[in-house]
Parts: structure tokens; C-alpha cells; sequence
């Protein structure tokens, strides 16, 4: 689920897997590792040489201001990759980031204008003059009456020269609902998911299903097949069991 997690979202797209002995001696090459911690890869730096073309190893800087050396064969890294930067990974979330950022946007607009929007539901006219004190009478008896959903519709009796006019709201929510669903639709795309995992309105079951297969084969098999690249060139190559048997793993879709 951590592997996952990181690789998927934030702005790195991979996870940075330490590979632990059964000893506190540092892994060997060629051991097979007893323990897999997953940590942030914003902790770890890589070692190069001197001209920049070797990677040496990583230092692990912890929160408290711990530094940790690393070999190679001490790390597991599953990535995406980044073009620009070969040892480190891109997240498909870079992708999304701008619409996801909107909605978190949207989401703010609409709270603040129900908080703090001070435009009147309507306006009651007089063609008479009145006092503060019936001003305020006039007003307190209508909100009585009219305030709130459960008063919603009820029938008003004016007199005196007095009417209503209602205020219309202009608010821009009414787009904004537009403008979430083609985000949703963006953030789909990016991350290979099918619209009938986040919403079965007006589906079929045959529908459902074809849309369930497409999203194995399409999405969550090369996922898989990526895992199991490295898992293969970083976490099992090289390393024997103690029959001297090779390792290896792979992901099992037999049903």
C-alpha cells in the first residue's frame, strides 16, 4: 500500500524500500533481506562519483537528524520514470496536479460565499415612511415567519404599502459544478481509472463489467508488471536462498 501510495501522488512517483538483514550487520550483497521498510524519498540523497556518471550509494537523513549510509543493494527503489531526472521518479499526479488543485479551490469559493456572502435572500418595500422601530418589527416578523428550510413556501400576506422582491443569487457555483465534473474527468484519465469506479449512475452490468476487465488489463496489470521489473533488477537479482535456489516474485492473475 506504501509503494503504491508513493508512486502514485505526490510530486516524486516512487518509493524508496530499505532492504534489512537478519543480523544488525549491513546487507550483504547477494543476501536475501528479512525485512522491507518503506520510507519517504524525500529523506534519501544519492552518492555519486566524482564525474557524476556512478551511483555510489544514498544517505537517509531522519527527522531527528539521523544519517544513515546506504550501498546500492541496500535499496529498492520502484519508479516511474522521470526524464529529467533518471534516478529519482515521476509521479502521474504532476499530471493531474493542476485540476486537482482547482477542485481544492472550488471547494473553498463555495464555503466562503455560504459563510460570509452577506447578499439579502429578498427586499421588502414600503411606500411609506417608517420608523427604525417598525423597520425592525417588519423585518423580525418576516424572518420569523420565512426563515429557514422548514418555512420554505409559505404564504406571505403584505399590507400597508408594503411588497417583496427577491433577490436573485448570481453565485457561480452553478458553473463550478461544470467545471468538477471535467476535472474528475482529467483525473481519471491521468491515473487510467474508468469513470464506473467512481460512479455507477446509468450502467449496465454488462457495461460495468467490460469497463472492471478494461481496468485490470489496462491499469492495474502494467502496474504490476512495473513492480515486477524492479522487484527483479533490485530486490531479487543476485540473491540466492539458502538451497541456493535464485529469488524471485511476481504477481499472481491465475483468477
Amino acid at each position: 500500500e506504501a509503494i503504491v501510495v508513493w508512486m502514485s501522488t505526490g510530486d516524486r512517483g516512487e518509493c524508496v524500500v530499505i532492504k534489512e538483514g537478519r543480523s544488525d550487520a549491513p546487507l550483504a550483497p547477494g543476501e536475501v533481506p528479512l525485512e522491507l521498510w518503506p520510507v519517504d524519498g524525500a529523506a534519501l540523497d544519492p552518492v555519486l562519483s566524482p564525474d557524476k556518471r556512478r551511483l555510489l550509494g544514498w544517505v537517509y537523513r531522519s527527522a531527528n537528524g539521523g544519517v544513515i549510509t546506504y550501498a546500492p543493494h541496500q535499496v529498492w527503489r520502484p519508479r516511474y520514470f522521470n526524464p529529467y531526472e533518471p534516478l529519482r521518479g515521476l509521479a502521474p499526479y504532476e499530471s493531474a496536479r493542476t485540476v486537482t488543485e482547482a477542485d481544492s479551490k472550488i471547494d473553498r469559493f463555495n464555503r466562503a460565499f455560504f459563510d460570509n456572502d452577506a447578499t439579502p435572500g429578498g427586499v421588502l418595500m414600503s411606500t411609506a415612511a417608517l420608523s427604525p422601530e417598525q423597520r425592525e418589527d417588519i423585518r423580525t416578523a418576516w424572518e420569523d415567519r420565512h426563515r429557514g428550510s422548514t418555512k420554505r413556501a409559505r404564504v406571505a400576506l403584505l399590507e400597508g404599502g408594503l411588497s417583496f422582491q427577491a433577490t436573485p443569487t448570481s453565485h457561480q457555483e452553478m458553473m463550478f459544478i461544470q467545471q468538477l465534473d471535467h476535472n474528475q474527468k482529467v483525473q481519471l484519465a491521468v491515473f487510467k481509472v474508468p469513470k464506473s469506479e467512481v460512479d455507477f449512475t446509468d450502467l449496465n452490468y454488462a457495461t460495468a463489467m467490460a469497463a472492471e476487465r478494461a481496468f485490470m488489463r489496462k491499469t492495474v496489470v502494467p502496474f504490476a508488471r512495473l513492480l515486477e521489473d524492479s522487484m527483479y533488477a533490485e530486490l531479487f537479482l543476485g540473491t540466492r536462498d539458502e538451497l541456493g535456489r535464485e529469488c524471485w516474485g511476481a504477481f499472481d492473475f491465475s483468477k
